[in-house]
């Protein structure tokens, strides 16, 4: 039986945080049988790193002189939890290079990685969900605490705030506008959050 070729892809450009959760979930990598892995990590600045484990990455190169250096890969495993992680690069591996990627396509991820384009959709489809408002900066919030604050493209919880009385808002706010420049507003309900992937 041929070997199978798994490129396993990590890191992230946009910040530290993206790049340490990252490489944390790459570590966790189980070698199967049968099974030749490679890794190509990207930076917080933006270059890029290959090798066959994560103990035996290169020096760092540019992406256009990273390409070159790929070996035949039969698969791409995504470890990237960044906007650009989840929807660029996916697309850049599938779409561009022609190597399939694990998970869902890069269009379905930029979808789910909007949460106000999501709720959208969730909602078009006749889920239930609660009363918001998406805001940019200098919008004027119409809605009242008890609310929950949400940078809309960002993921793990980075800048929500739950708002329970009106002192909290600026700061929600403020949180929210440095991870992203539009914020989703929604009503508090109370109950049990599930993740579903």
């Amino acid at each position: 039986m041929p070997t199978l070729r798994v490129l396993h892809l990590a890191g992230s450009r946009v910040s530290s945080f993206y790049y340490n959760l990252s490489i944390i979930y790459a570590k966790e990598v189980v070698q199967p049988v049968g099974v030749s892995s490679y890794y190509a990590v990207v930076n917080p600045d933006g270059f890029w790193q290959l090798g066959t484990s994560l103990d035996s990455l290169s020096d760092k190169m540019s992406l256009q002189d990273m390409i070159p250096r790929l070996p035949q890969i039969d698969v791409v495993v995504p470890y990237m939890f960044c906007f650009p992680g989840m929807t660029s690069f996916r697309a850049f591996f599938e779409d561009l290079l022609g190597i399939p990627v694990v998970g869902s396509a890069s269009h379905c991820t930029a979808l789910a990685t909007n949460k106000a384009h999501t709720r959208n959709v969730v909602s078009a489809s006749g889920v239930r969900v609660a009363k918001a408002q998406q805001l940019r900066q200098g919008d004027t919030l119409t809605m009242k605490p008890p609310f929950i604050v949400k940078p809309t493209s960002e993921d793990n919880s980075l800048g929500v705030t739950l708002v329970w009385d009106e002192s909290q808002i600026a700061e929600a706010l403020r949180v929210g506008f440095e991870l992203d420049n539009t914020l989703l507003v929604e009503d508090y309900i109370p109950g049990r959050e599930l993740r579903v992937g």
